[in-house]
């Protein structure tokens, strides 16, 4: 599985209720707070010390863009449910709304994925003047939500506007190479992908793309080598054991792909790309 290069500027996030909350002094700490670990726990505390339910619904807002940040997708379901229990609409910013598409896309809630990719939409829309900064990645997390969600015409309308935002650096050239292998046109992915890899060789994100997308247009004996490479930076995420193990089951090593997807599952349980099986076909008895 591939992923998107998220930013890690953590900012607070005011959800419209209908009132706002009153804040307290270690709830202002935690939305001042960048640092994830020191964050996260003065965010339990903001928790643990709200005197309203918006506020303590704001802070577990924040706990699960944290989580989300940090490429922890069971953990961001379950902060972004736990805001819900106020009883009240939540409703935020666009980063926020796309922050929880695409969590709701991976746990496979995507009724849920495509209303919080509309409020992006619309706020591209009705904001055409947006810094490009802003559009590419608001965009790029609402894509494969609406691709799984099986939405193809909001689909198209954000490839359209998507495609025509210009490449700044490496980091745009692996989103736009992730963007295109999550709705399965690896093909159209692969010169983004050399160029991401030609910029950041030693990058685990792009060893695992280049991994993925050479399985996935049957070049895997050529792609493993990258995923070995990159889980020997990163051996616990789940995502580059997920590329991992199909890989090994395009190649025919199904024991090695089945104890890899395992590791995945083990690392992101909720994530339900992870808790599909992989075909394999043996090359030779196992």
């Amino acid at each position: 599985m591939i992923a998107l290069f998220l930013g890690l500027l953590l900012i607070p996030e005011t959800p419209s209720t209908a009132q706002q909350p009153k804040t307290i002094a270690v709830c202002d700490k935690a939305w001042q707070e960048q640092e994830p670990v020191k964050r996260k726990s003065l965010l339990f505390q903001c928790v643990e010390e709200a005197d309203t339910s918006g506020l303590k619904s704001l802070a577990y807002i924040n706990l699960g863009t944290l989580a989300f940040l940090q490429y922890d997708t069971t953990e961001a379901a379950h902060f972004y449910d736990l805001a819900e229990t106020t009883g009240k609409t939540i409703s935020s910013d666009p980063f926020f709304h796309a922050y929880r598409s695409a969590t709701y896309s991976e746990v496979g809630r995507h009724e849920q994925a495509v209303i919080d990719a509309k409020h992006v939409l619309n706020f591209i829309q009705n904001n055409p003047h947006i810094d490009t900064s802003q559009q590419i990645p608001l965009l790029e997390m609402i894509i494969e939500p609406l691709h799984l969600a099986k939405a193809v015409k909001l689909k198209e309308t954000v490839l359209n506007k998507y495609t025509k935002l210009p490449i700044r650096d490496w980091v745009d050239a692996h989103n736009r190479a992730t963007s295109f292998m999550q709705i399965n046109e690896y093909e159209t992915a692969i010169p983004y992908a050399e160029q991401a890899y030609l910029a950041q060789p030693e990058h685990p994100a792009v060893l695992n793309s280049k991994c993925y997308l050479l399985a996935k247009t049957n070049r895997a004996d050529e792609g493993i080598p990258y995923c070995e490479k990159a889980l020997q930076i990163q051996p616990n995420k789940a995502s580059i054991l997920h590329s991992y193990a199909f890989a090994l089951a395009k190649n025919g090593q199904c024991l090695d792909s089945q104890t890899a997807l395992q590791k995945a599952r083990k690392f992101q349980p909720a994530v339900v790309t992870y808790q599909q099986q992989i075909a394999c076909e043996p090359s030779i008895p196992e």
